[in-house]
């Protein structure tokens, strides 16, 4: 037997349509929908508002919590580590405990200012770290990450590597590559802990102290006298710089 065709969406409305129920049909401009719609538009505004308080309740609790927090960071230490223990890592880490001093001795109307930024340069503490069972730059690391907020290495090798990139050119120890600053230093930052005081306080403090060892050194180094024809241009006007690590 032959099937029917099947119907068009035409004829499926035109059989779905029924004529009788027209009269109880109603649309959205009708006068008598109007006070369903006022319902279902309270009803939305109402579950915004609930979402909303309880949206700012979290973050006022959150962010109450962090308020106070240069209180506690002033607490903490940031450390200097010398894997080099040469003269001239020894003068990078007076130059930073130099600096550590004269900050703490501004008076307290200055430190109250500087508390209230919101990334003061030198509210954490320095001290230095007798680097106990850190014989690599790795050790430093893991040690960073499970004991410290942050800490500035001065790496093996620095003196021995400037003082080659400024020995002159026709010296046979003379290096045969360019002198890179940035292995002078390494910044490690332990981004495990709260970010918060991570990201305010001790990522400034840390990037701070080093550029300001980096500049306090070069200038130091420009007064000594060394023959800037042959010595190395990176080494003689940028001799300390760092990278950072997580």
């Amino acid at each position: 037997m032959n099937q029917p065709p099947a119907p068009s969406g035409w004829q499926l409305y035109a059989v779905t349509h029924q004529p009788r129920y027209d009269g109880s049909r109603i649309a959205l401009t009708d006068p008598t929908f109007t006070k369903t719609l006022k319902q279902r538009i309270l009803y939305y505004i109402r579950i915004f508002a609930i979402y909303s308080m309880l949206l700012w309740f979290v973050l006022c609790v959150f962010y109450g919590c962090m308020y106070d927090m240069t209180s506690h960071a002033s607490s903490q230490y940031l450390k200097i580590i010398d894997m080099d223990h040469t003269a001239t890592s020894d003068r990078l880490v007076r130059i930073m405990l130099e600096k550590k001093s004269n900050d703490r001795s501004s008076s307290r109307t200055t430190m109250m200012a500087q508390r209230d930024q919101l990334a003061s340069p030198w509210v954490p503490r320095w001290k230095t770290y007798g680097h106990r069972g850190l014989h690599t730059l790795q050790d430093c690391i893991d040690h960073v990450r499970r004991h410290e907020w942050g800490a500035i290495v001065i790496n093996r090798g620095l003196e021995a590597r400037l003082q080659q990139a400024l020995q002159p050119k026709d010296t046979k120890s003379r290096q045969s590559v360019a002198y890179n600053a940035q292995d002078a230093l390494t910044v490690l930052v332990s981004t495990g802990r709260n970010p918060i005081p991570i990201g305010r306080y001790f990522q400034p403090s840390l990037d701070a102290m080093a550029q300001h060892a980096a500049r306090q050194y070069a200038q130091h180094q420009l007064a000594t006298p060394i023959d800037a024809n042959t010595a190395d241009p990176q080494a003689l006007l940028t001799p300390v710089w760092y990278t950072t690590t997580e």
